[in-house]
């Protein structure tokens, strides 16, 4: 499934940063995923906080983390190496 991402009036993808995020057992059968986040850069300004807070079957869980994992692993792989 193929989604199609929101943009702005220019054309550009629009994405809301992740400020804090927990995940957890639903129940013993779901997995559970709270996110806090910043609906508009005017909530940014104000530190005014949403929160979604989703329940995810444990094989499509399992899926979105390893589709997290890849994604992440490409970005580090292709950023320069920083002086630790």
């Amino acid at each position: 499934m193929t989604l199609e991402l929101e943009t702005d009036a220019d054309g550009i993808v629009t994405f809301l940063p992740i400020i804090n995020w927990a995940v957890t057992i639903v129940m013993g059968k779901t997995v559970g995923l709270a996110v806090d986040y910043y609906a508009s850069a005017e909530d940014a300004a104000a530190s005014r906080l949403s929160r979604i807070q989703l329940h995810i079957d444990p094989q499509p869980a399992q899926q979105l983390g390893g589709a997290l994992a890849k994604r992440g692993d490409m970005v580090l792989a292709s950023s320069p190496a920083t002086g630790a």
